[in-house]
């Protein structure tokens, strides 16, 4: 197969005989099931999304003022009140905010010797 280059005769053929096929009634059936199970996880992250801005309750005001730093969405601002409770006096500064969310670079020491270990994934 070709993926660069002049497209010759025999290739255009090849790839009309590749595009050619038959959609039957089984795959009609597959294609319907897929669907309904597409349809049936967007229903249940649509009732769990209500169960979370639900669950927010007294979070109301924390969540408005995380949505208001540029880059937090209200996804984003949901799960910091997840993970951290609210209360952020369990962190000494905002260096160590950061680093329990992963965005501060880390660096290891050995022998007196300091190495860059950038930042978690996620």
């Amino acid at each position: 197969m070709i993926l660069f280059g002049a497209l010759t005769g025999s290739t255009i053929s090849q790839l009309g005989a590749a595009l050619a096929g038959t959609f039957d009634d089984h795959h009609a059936l597959l294609c319907r099931q897929i669907i309904a199970h597409i349809d049936f996880c967007d229903q249940t992250i649509a009732e769990l999304t209500q169960e979370i801005i639900e669950g927010l309750g007294d979070f109301g005001p924390a969540n408005a003022i995380l949505c208001s730093i540029p880059g937090v969405s209200d996804t984003t601002a949901q799960a910091i009140i997840a993970e951290t409770g609210g209360d952020m006096s369990r962190f000494p500064t905002s260096g160590h905010l950061c680093a329990f969310a992963g965005v501060a670079p880390a660096s290891y020491e050995s022998a007196g010797k300091r190495r860059p270990a950038g930042t978690r994934h996620g």
